[in-house]
């Protein structure tokens, strides 16, 4: 460049002859130019080059000088020049001159001079000629507002700036592309970066108010998409603009792309105008490298309308802007994208990402409306951007409106709209009025394949709304129609839409999943009690699901799920709604008067599922109420594998009124059905302490059904009665507890709880003679990690929902867990092992208490004893070392340690005979570290079998037969190298060579408790990743029986964690609580008709009359209370089930006698009344047999005083003398053969007893 520029490089080449070289742009900055002893087809500004090289019509060619030859030949110097062909640019005639005019200037020429003379009022270069450069330079001197026009010769043509931009523009002007001869519509004057530098712009406009009209403007990039300021088709960086009518990024046919990076980008500006209402003012952005239109910085009240972005330039092909076709970013408010009038609506389709994004926590308050998103021009055609709308980080914007014409038509695309944030910061955004999925005319499917409308991570968002025009049409899309998901998506609401429908809400256009999707999402809204906010959700996979561990407190309200608009049948192919996967507390419907009608789904009108074997995914306190639910083609309610804990439903005795029985103190919601659901809600009550409730108000019927809800959640309607004003018909319906099967267990019921669980324990937890369940989760990134869960018994048996405890946990998968008394009240306490120390669970008030450190450092096990002797519980904890905590009765002694070499699991227990408790762990080796006199303990004596197997758990207890405390250890593996080995204790106190038995796979956690109530103990083991518990019965040789197997749910990991065995059901029968890695926790119930036990000698019965029969013992009676019925005379006999477990018949007398409330003196007027059962009944050696009353009915004259009290009934089992409890010559008097309890009475005090046996002596 003559001259060189300041700051410019001479770059010197020796060598001979001429060379082309290619030289990135990149390198060497903006502008490179070459200048030497020879210029090799160097496009040069005129004037660069000497005035005598001109030539008509290409920009010149330099040719230098010659200058004197040297002295001598030096190697010729040569230059780096780019290598570009020279482009033709078209000169006005020869001679020809040009008119002037005022503030008017005529571009006529392609070439790219400058302005001879800036400032003079004439566009002329030094050759002459109006090139578009020198129009604006001379422009920019003019105050008031220029108009450039165009008259190159005749037809399209092309000016390509050289290797420098045109100058900004820095007053008013309008260059009119349609002023060239030959416009006829579309424009014909095209501005090409194609031989500029890279961050470089087509037009920058940084004055207002301009127009730019009826241009192509394309290949102007920048190396960095996100620089706006540069590789823009137009720069508007000024105020009152308008960009009208120019193809931006296409080439001058409108149909190829030739990119810019940006079609147009507004920065810092507002009240710009890209578009119109007109098609002459259709700006079409499209084919550009980053966005078509980009508006950002302090940009507000800009309008983009009626432009086709993304598509050719008849909006039916996609030409795509490769990242999105608009983007509105930082603070960029109050834009206005489209509109309501004819014409305003833009076409956003064909984008490789976002048809149009809305992002940034300042860009508020943009209004989107009346454009057609994913569609061609038409509304009926799919031109698919990646996602149609999204809204990131971005808060009060509004989607559509509720006025005709201001709803956008979203279709076509991968997804629809999106409202998302990283920060959860995008709030307040409204989405109205819209057709999302369908075609423009809302009556057809034009899918966005994923889901309609799409939430995540931010909350507050509107989704319709309850006034007219406010709902969309969210229909047809190929996943959901509106997804909720994660759990900063809270309070967002979905109102008054049609989803699944077409516009009309009676035709079917169903989404291909569910209706609403609510994942890990809480306290979103589905409906709302406003009137007109319910949505219609009908034609899709599932009206509603709601999952995940974060999805809690979501209402659905007032909706109609599975019913078209006007009420009639359009069923949702699967549920009405589905809750699952940890979904816990959510409301559907509700007693405040927004109820939902769910009728006619293919599958379950509400379907509550706790996914057994995937993973610990517990459902339940989730209310159902006050809905109609009918004809749905499955259940009304389905609570399954443990989904709202399988609440018992309740019965319907009587029809006028309405009464029954439920859960104690359940709120229990009133219908008439003329199936089995519950179409009609009549209202509400509660149930009483003793489980009785009763509807004052009137039931239409033909059916009469019934739901209870508790803190649990909502149970399955009861079972229908029909209303019978003459004769009421008592019914009952089945408890969840499954039926009984042959074998001595019922099939296991899961209760999952969200997370992995580690360890459980059985105990009276609450003081009220019931055994609950605890059990300790470890970690699975949920909200229940590191918990202890109270299952607490109910009167009627069963498992209360789960009350979750924190602990001090901070990491590992520890968590052992024990029962006992630690503080000497009377109350059986918790404690936990945690990496933080041994932490413990005191019983207070009926419930346990937060948790409290007694000790520090990792614990791997913990159990409780009294191991000193002193009539108050102990702890003793292992790993790292093997420490006891002595208990004090209101707290613990520093911890002693015992061992500084941890045995993993620890158990207590006297098995050297001396009367004091020894310490059982193991290292492989079984390991028995003594108590000494003086309280210390010795080195541990080690025993193996033959083999050398090495343990893994471990059990204390009497399993054969002796009076004496015996080892069981389990050898880990497969079979046939899986073992249950028993060491027994001999009488010299230690341990002989153990007793083998085959057992199947993997043996885990083992307990030793009497399963049959023979007097003996037994041995429980689960089995990892074998799917079965195993119970070895203990023989009256002392030997155990073979292994009867049950089968437990699938484990994909060897896990079943912990066993327990406690009576949890009420029955008088030992059951099985295991804590299962994968499904939570498992219950096995003893079966009413499980196998007959081995005989031993003491004779029992017991008494039964509805409900469970509970036993006694010989000689002894045990109260069972039956509340005074509301029905006032329900029908039914006692029975009294004897049960012989000697080694000869035995004959017994068999009695019952019956108390009135009130006492003897009857002062309610109540029968039965006295002595209602006497016979005598032989029984065979270990038989049993059952003796019934006459069928009585419980009733008093006054019904109203005795309400709340209860009949006693008191069975005898007189064996005639033959009193077992002193025992003969030979036998030893064993730990007692019963505890009692009658299951109506929750005082311990009036029913329980205990009675000793005799057993053979050694």
């Amino acid at each position: 460049v003559t001259p060189n520029p300041p700051g410019s490089k001479l770059i010197v080449f020796n060598g001979s002859g001429t060379s082309d070289i290619n030289v990135a742009s990149s390198a060497l900055g903006d502008g490179f130019h070459g200048e030497g002893t020879q210029c090799m087809a160097l496009d040069c500004v005129n004037a660069d080059c000497p005035a005598a090289t001109p030539t008509p019509t290409f920009c010149s060619v330099c040719t230098p000088t010659p200058t004197a030859a040297p002295t001598s030949s030096p190697t010729p110097t040569v230059t780096a020049t780019p290598t570009t062909t020279p482009v033709p640019c078209v000169r006005p005639s020869p001679g020809s001159t040009l008119a002037a005019e005022p503030g008017r200037f005529v571009v006529n020429s392609t070439c790219d001079g400058d302005d001879a003379s800036p400032g003079d009022r004439s566009c002329a270069t030094s050759s002459g000629e109006c090139t578009l450069r020198a129009a604006i330079e001379e422009s920019n001197f003019e105050a008031a507002e220029n108009i450039i026009a165009f008259n190159i010769g005749a037809g399209p043509q092309t000016i390509t700036p050289d290797y420098r931009p045109l100058p900004d523009v820095s007053a008013p002007v309008i260059i009119d592309g349609t002023t060239q001869p030959g416009f006829a519509g579309s424009p014909i004057i095209e501005l090409s970066g194609a031989r500029t530098s890279n961050n470089t712009n087509g037009l920058s406009i940084r004055a207002g108010p301009s127009t730019v009209r009826g241009l192509v403007i394309n290949d102007f990039e920048s190396f960095d998409q996100y620089d706006s300021l540069v590789g823009n088709g137009i720069l508007l960086a000024s105020d009152s603009n308008t960009v009208e009518g120019n193809l931006l990024g296409l080439d001058i046919t409108g149909q190829i792309a030739k990119p810019n990076t940006n079609g147009v980008s507004i920065v810092d500006a507002s009240h710009n105008r890209i578009g119109g209402l007109s098609s002459a003012a259709r700006n079409i952005a499209s084919g550009n490298e980053g966005m078509g239109i980009k508006i950002t910085g302090a940009s507000v009240s800009n309008s983009l309308l009626g432009n086709y972005v993304g598509t050719d330039s008849s909006g039916t092909t996609a030409v795509r802007n490769l990242y999105a076709g608009i983007w509105v970013e930082d603070d960029a408010s109050d834009n206005q994208i489209g509109g309501k009038e004819a014409g305003a609506g833009n076409l956003i389709s064909g984008n490789y990402n976002y048809g149009l994004a809305v992002a940034g926590q300042n860009a508020r308050r943009n209004i989107v409306q009346g454009n057609r998103v994913g569609t061609d021009a038409s509304g009926g055609n799919s031109i698919k951007n990646a996602i149609g709308i999204e809204i990131l980080s971005a808060s009060e914007n509004t989607v559509g409106g509720p006025i005709s014409g201001q709803g956008n038509l979203i279709s076509g695309n991968g997804q629809g709209l999106v409202i998302g944030a990283p920060d959860f910061s995008a709030t307040g955004n409204k989405v109205q009025g819209n057709l999302i999925g369908t075609d423009v005319t809302g009556s057809a499917r034009l899918p966005n394949t994923d889901s309609g409308v799409s939430i995540s991570y931010t909350p507050g968002n509107l989704i319709g709304g309850p006034n007219p025009g406010e709902g969309n049409v969210i229909s047809g899309n190929g996943d959901f129609g509106v997804a909720i998901v994660y759990e900063r998506a809270v309070g967002n609401i979905v109102q008054g839409n049609l989803i699944g429908t077409d516009i009309t809400g009676t035709l079917e256009l169903g989404n291909g999943a569910s209706g609403v999707e609510i994942l890990e999402a809480p306290g979103n809204t589905v409906g709302g009690s406003i009137a007109q906010s319910g949505n219609v959700i009908a034609g899709n996979g599932s009206g509603v699901s709601i999952h995940g561990a974060y999805a809690t407190g979501n209402s659905v309200q007032g909706n109609r799920i599975g019913v078209d608009s006007a009420g009639n049948a359009l069923p949702n192919i699967a549920h009405g709604v589905f809750i699952y996967d940890r979904a816990s507390g959510n409301s559907i419907g509700g007693t405040d008067g927004a109820p939902n009608t769910i009728a006619y789904n293919n599958g379950d009108g509400v379907r509550v599922e706790s996914a057994i074997g995937e993973y610990r995914k517990r459902a339940d306190a989730n209310s159902i109420r006050a809905n109609s639910i009918h004809s749905n083609s499955g259940k009304g309610i389905d609570n399954v594998a443990g989904g709202n804990n399988e609440l018992t439903p309740p019965t319907v005795r009587t029809t006028d009124p309405a009464s029954g029985t439920a859960c104690p103190g359940c709120a229990v919601d009133v219908f008439s059905d003329d199936a089995d659901e519950g179409r009609i809600y009549h209202g509400s009550t509660m149930a009483d302490a003793t489980g009785h409730w009763t509807f004052p108000g009137a039931v239409t019927g033909p059916n009469v059904t019934a739901t209870a809800t508790s803190r649990c959640g909502t149970s399955e309607f009861s079972a229908p009665v029909p209303i019978s004003p003459a004769s009421p018909t008592p019914t009952t319906t089945a408890s969840p507890t499954p039926s009984a099967v042959p074998g001595r267990f019922a099939p296991y019921q899961a209760y999952p709880v969200g997370s992995w669980p580690e360890s459980v324990a059985t105990g009276d937890f609450t003081g009220d003679g019931l055994k609950d369940v605890a059990m300790s989760t470890s970690y699975y990134a949920s909200p229940n990690d590191w918990k202890v869960f109270l299952f607490v018994q109910q009167p009627d048996g069963t498992l209360d929902c789960p009350i979750p405890y924190s602990t001090h946990h901070g990491g590992g998968d520890t968590m052992a867990l024990t029962a006992g008394d630690l503080n000497n009240d009377g109350y059986t306490d918790l404690a936990l092992a945690t990496v933080n120390g041994t932490e413990v669970f005191y019983q207070q008030s009926g419930t346990l208490q937060p948790g409290v450190l007694v000790s520090s450092d990792l614990e791997g096990d913990v159990d409780i004893t009294d191991v000193n002797g002193d009539r108050v519980n102990d702890i003793v904890e292992s790993n790292p070392d093997i420490r006891l905590l002595l208990g004090t009765g209101s707290g613990f002694s520093t911890p002693t340690i015992i061992s500084s070499q941890g045995i993993g699991e620890v158990e207590l227990g006297d098995v050297t005979g001396d009367r004091r408790i020894d310490i059982v762990g193991t290292r492989g080796d079984v390991l028995v570290f003594q108590q000494q006199p003086d309280g210390n303990f010795g080195a541990p004596a080690s025993y193996r079998d033959a083999n050398g197997s090495r343990y893994s758990t471990l059990e204390v207890a009497d399993v054969t037969g002796d009076h004496r405390q015996d080892v069981i250890a389990t050898v880990w593996g497969n079979s046939p190298n899986s073992k249950l080995e028993v060491f027994p204790q001999n009488q010299l106190g230690t341990l002989d060579a153990p007793a083998i038995y085959s057992t199947l796979d993997l043996p885990g956690p083992v307990e030793a408790a009497d399963i049959n109530g023979d007097g003996r103990q037994d041995v429980v083991v689960v089995h990892d990743g074998y799917q079965r518990a195993g119970v070895y019965l203990q023989n009256s040789d002392g030997r155990l029986s073979s292994e009867e197997v049950y089968q437990i749910p699938y484990a994909s990991s060897y896990r079943p964690n912990g066993v327990a065995i406690g009576d949890i059901n009420n029955d008088g029968a030992l059951d099985i609580a295991i804590s299962d890695y994968n499904n939570g926790l498992i219950v096995l119930r003893q079966n009413a008709s499980s196998p007959t036990p081995t005989a031993t000698p003491t004779p029992t019965a017991t008494t039964g009359a509805t409900p469970t029969p509970t036993p006694t013992g010989v000689h002894d009676a045990a109260a069972l209370k039956i509340s005074v019925p509301n029905d006032g005379g329900a029908s039914r006999p006692i029975d009294v089930r004897v049960q012989n477990l000697g080694d000869h018949s035995e004959s017994m007398g068999v009695y019952a006698d019956v108390t009135p409330p009130g006492g003897p003196s009857n002062p309610y007027g109540c029968a039965p009344s006295g002595r209602v059962l006497a016979t005598t009944v032989t029984v065979a050696p270990g038989k049993k047999t059952t003796v019934s009353s006459a069928s009585l009915s419980f009733a008093c004259a006054n019904a109203a005083g005795a309400r709340g009290k209860a009949f006693t009934i008191v069975a005898v089992a007189d064996a005639h003398g033959d009193d077992a409890a002193a025992c003969g010559p030979g036998q030893l008097q064993s730990m007692p053969c019963y505890n009692a309890l009658a299951s109506d009475d929750s005082n311990p005090s009036n029913n329980r007893m205990t009675r000793s046996c005799c057993k053979a002596g050694q």
